[in-house]
């Protein structure tokens, strides 16, 4: 079943398993970083094509303001979005559901 050739991965393997377990605090950054680049790159990609001053084009680093500047208005509005809710809700973000299964909105109407 197991060849000498698949033997040699199993050292390889278990060292990867090892190195991601002990760097597994900045793991999470990292792939965050990633998706947040692969998402970014269209973006700046568009910034560069579509977005003139006259007859020049934005340079790469007004460009990556701008997307950055994108990435935190989305995230002002989704947090915005989230304050509504619970305000709509009346409840504050730090009061927890009875059940977890339970919208917020009637968490505020049960008595325990």
């Amino acid at each position: 079943m197991f060849t000498q050739r698949n033997l040699l991965w199993l050292p390889g393997l278990v060292l990867l398993v090892a190195i991601v377990y002990y760097f597994s605090s900045i793991v999470a950054y990292i792939l965050i970083a990633w998706v947040l680049s692969m998402l970014g790159r269209p973006v700046m990609f568009f910034f560069r094509r579509y977005l003139r001053l006259g007859r020049f084009v934005v340079h790469k680093t007004v460009a990556a303001l701008l997307t950055v500047l994108t990435f935190l208005r989305l995230y002002s509005r989704t947090t915005a979005a989230v304050r509504t809710d619970h305000r709509a809700a009346g409840t504050s973000p730090g009061d927890k559901p009875i059940c977890s299964a339970m919208p917020i909105a009637m968490t505020k109407t049960m008595k325990p």
